[in-house]
């Protein structure tokens, strides 16, 4: 599994990269707003669409799933009061839009220098 950056800014494989998330529920949408420092080959994914931010609902209880995908840092999701049943979960994050690869050069030196290969879906 590939372990990136967590929302406290913390990495084991990204050494120089800090990634923080603010993530505001109004009524019935969530809004995420993602910040991503010193980390060009993720922003580089993001710029040629091969990745995207995503932000996913989840309400386990009424069996609900979505997922909103943007390139724009800021990203909103929606659902109606009939769609839920207790409690909502919601995870921000990054997720490969296509098979791709990313260069190592800003990663842990454990992971070689070798691109490494994403399949679409990866987050």
């Amino acid at each position: 599994m590939f372990t990136m950056l967590f929302e406290d800014g913390s990495s084991i494989d990204w050494p120089q990269a800090r990634y923080q998330v603010d993530v505001t529920v109004s009524g019935h949408s969530a809004t995420a707003v993602n910040r991503l420092n010193a980390a060009p080959e993720l922003q580089s994914l993001i710029e040629s669409g091969n990745a995207s931010w995503a932000l996913e609902l989840r309400c386990p209880k009424a069996l609900l799933a979505r997922v909103a995908q943007s390139s724009d840092s800021k990203i909103r999701v929606e659902w109606s009061p009939s769609e839920v049943d207790g409690e909502l979960f919601l995870t921000p994050g990054l997720v490969t839009a296509r098979d791709c690869a990313l260069e190592p050069s800003g990663l842990n030196q454990l992971w070689g220098d070798e691109p490494i290969h994403l399949p679409a879906g990866r987050r």
